[in-house]
Parts: C-alpha cells; structure tokens; sequence
C-alpha cells in the first residue's frame, strides 16, 4: 500500500560514507506515510572523569560539549535535507549519548523501526578486526532490516590507497 506507515532510522556522522546513506534515502520514493528518525550517537569522555583532577575535568566536560554541539549541528543539517524533500512532519532527529552500536539498535527498538540506514567505512582485514564494524554489530543485533551504504571509491582514491599500499610494502621489505 502506498500510504503504509514505514519508520526508517537513519544512522549519521559525519563521514563520506554517511552521507551515501542519507543520499540513498534521498534518492528513492518511500510510502506516503513514511517517518524517518535521524541520530547521531556520541561516545561520551564520561568514563575517564573518575580519573580527572579538576582542570582536566573542566576540559573534558567542555569538550563533551564541544562534540554535542558539533553533532547537533549535524542531526540539524541532515534533518533539514530529508525534511526539504519528505517534510517537516515526516522528519525528526536527535543526538543520543552511549556506545554506538548498541544506541543504534535500541533506538530502533524504542522507535519500532521498520529499516535502519547507515553508512560503512568498508573497513577489511585487520582494521576491522582491530577497530570493529559498527555496522557489522548493528546488523548482527537489529529488531528489523538494515541497509547499509558503502561509499564508492573514485579511481583516484584507489590510486591514492594502492600507492601508499605499495609504498608501504617496499619500505617494509627494506627494512
């Protein structure tokens, strides 16, 4: 049906590859009773305040609200662009506070999602396993469908990753 009620999550921040994924939302037609939900989730320095003598506490709080500033400033922009094509009713946004994956997901419990969208650095081999995929750990606890958008590389840019590639390889064999 056309006018079905869809609930889209949109996941951002402030990478290439994010905004791919809110591109493809974009870019395609959803039922007249789609609502979308845009956030950007804020690790936050809390956790190193036990640790912290009182200057060093002041900054880290005024850097927390340095990062929440600059994400709202975000969720505002994405909002803005979905809602200029979908409407101000259909469109919210927020910032939340927690670990990435798991807000992701509870966010989209909370907000019974029908889809989650997010982007994908395309980490492979050790990155991902060093650093995680958000994304993989999204997709592995989601309570609905998750598209997720990687960025495509220009030829350029794959120049630039394989020279530094082979750069790196010939001054490790030198070595």
């Amino acid at each position: 049906r056309e006018d079905r009620e869809v609930k889209v999550l949109v996941a951002v921040d402030q990478s290439d590859c994010s905004k791919a994924a809110v591109s493809s939302v974009l870019d395609r037609s959803w039922p007249s009773g789609t609502t979308f939900e845009v956030i950007h989730v804020v690790e936050p320095l809390a956790a190193q305040y036990a640790l912290a003598d009182a200057r060093s506490l002041r900054a880290m709080l005024e850097a927390d609200q340095e990062i929440f500033n600059c994400a709202q400033e975000l969720i505002n922009e994405k909002t803005f662009q979905l809602a200029a094509i979908f409407g101000k009713d259909r469109v919210t946004g927020q910032v939340i506070e927690g670990h990435i994956a798991e807000s992701i997901v509870a966010q989209a419990k909370i907000m019974q999602a029908d889809l989650i969208v997010m982007g994908s650095h395309g980490r492979t081999g050790f990155d991902r396993i060093f650093l995680g995929s958000i994304a993989a750990k999204v997709a592995g606890q989601a309570p609905c469908s998750i598209e997720i958008v990687k960025q495509k590389m220009t030829d350029d840019e794959k120049q630039v990753v394989a020279g530094k590639t082979v750069t790196k390889a010939i001054m490790e064999a030198h070595h």
